[in-house]
C-alpha cells in the first residue's frame, strides 16, 4: 500500500494493489481512496504475453509483447477517452542496442515523451556512446565512462 504516491502537502492518496496468479494467467487491480481503479489480466503464452486492461476513467486497452532471441516488438491500443496507438521494437546483441518507439497519444511532446523516439547506443571498454532522436528534430549525443 501507498501511503501518498509521491504527493506533496494535503493531496496524499493511499493506493492499494492486489495480484493473483493463476498458472500462466495474471489478475491484478489497483484502487485509491479518490475512487480511481485500474484492471488487467495478462496471460503468458511461450514468448507471448497478452495484456487486457480497463480503468477507472472508462479507457479499455490490449497490449501484445512478444521476444524473440535478441529482438522484442510490443503493440498496444487504448479506446475511448485515452486513445492511442503505441508500437515499440528493440535489439539487443552484446554491446548494441537499438530500439524505436511510437506512441499516437504524445503527439507534439518532446524529449522522452515525443511520438517517437528512436534511440541507439554501444558499449565498448567501460565506454557508452549513445544517440537518441525523436519526431520533434531533437537529437542526443553522450558519451559515459566507467571505471
Amino acid at each position: 500500500m501507498s501511503e501518498n504516491d509521491g504527493a506533496v502537502g494535503g493531496d496524499a492518496t493511499s493506493t492499494t494493489t492486489v495480484g493473483y496468479t493463476m498458472g500462466a494467467a495474471t489478475i491484478s487491480l489497483e484502487a485509491d481512496d479518490a475512487d480511481g481503479w485500474d484492471t488487467s489480466v495478462a496471460y503468458v503464452s511461450g514468448s507471448t504475453t497478452m495484456t487486457v486492461g480497463a480503468d477507472s476513467d472508462d479507457v479499455y486497452s490490449v497490449a501484445l509483447d512478444y521476444a524473440a532471441g535478441d529482438m522484442t516488438f510490443s503493440a498496444s491500443q487504448e479506446f475511448n477517452e485515452g486513445e492511442a496507438t503505441t508500437f515499440g521494437i528493440s535489439y539487443a546483441a552484446g554491446d548494441m542496442t537499438f530500439s524505436a518507439n511510437y506512441d499516437s497519444g504524445n503527439e507534439g511532446s518532446y524529449g522522452d515523451e515525443a511520438e517517437t523516439v528512436i534511440n541507439a547506443s554501444y558499449a565498448i571498454d567501460g565506454a557508452t556512446i549513445a544517440a537518441k532522436a525523436n519526431d520533434q528534430d531533437e537529437v542526443e549525443l553522450s558519451m559515459s565512462f566507467s571505471f
